[in-house]
């Protein structure tokens, strides 16, 4: 049992008027639900950075603040690829990790144009691409590097790290370090 959750709870009221919540508490009660947001939008036609598809950019970890981004709170874990020795990890702090033959690639949801999600062409299918790089080229081909990972239905498919020189790559990074499936 919650005692503080369920006193909060009895503080809203419920029927006759408009909800009210005289707390400034933010509460969630263990069991009541799946409060996380799913990965994904479907309130832009837009692109960003000239990507070919639908994106929004600065992304961050998991996104409490700002309800007009997408949160990454759904693809957080670990995930592992043990036939090809892949690792990736996805922190709510935003850090994404790649990991193949004892090679680690990272890079961080730090809010900047290079991170951002792309909607795959058929919006039915809710397939994203979610790209994270540094804000300026790192390198002497002035390209980004990034970790680039495909999502479907909030399931991580697969991911792959490299370089680009767009903002926002779409399927395929114009050099690939390293590349692991998951599904």
């Amino acid at each position: 049992m919650n005692p503080t959750g369920y006193a909060l709870l009895q503080q809203k009221s419920y029927v006759g008027e408009d909800p009210i919540l005289e707390s400034t508490s933010s509460f969630r009660v263990a069991g009541a639900g799946d409060y996380r947001r799913a990965v994904g939008f479907v309130d832009t036609t837009g692109s960003c950075n000239d990507s070919k598809y639908p994106c929004k950019q600065g992304i961050t970890g998991i996104n409490l603040v700002n309800p007009n981004l997408p949160s990454i709170e759904y693809l957080i874990g670990h995930y592992e690829d043990k036939s090809n020795g892949c690792q990736l990890n996805i922190r709510a702090n935003g850090a994404l990790e790649l990991i193949k033959d004892s090679k680690l690639y990272r890079s961080v949801l730090d809010a900047d144009s290079t991170d951002n999600l792309l909607q795959l062409p058929d919006p039915t299918k809710s397939e994203y691409l979610l790209n994270s790089s540094s804000p300026e080229p790192n390198n002497d081909s002035l390209k980004y590097a990034f970790v680039q990972v495909h999502i479907k239905a909030n399931q991580v498919l697969s991911a792959q790290a490299g370089f680009d020189s767009r903002k926002a790559p779409d399927e395929q990074l114009q050099e690939t370090q390293a590349q692991c499936s998951f599904s």
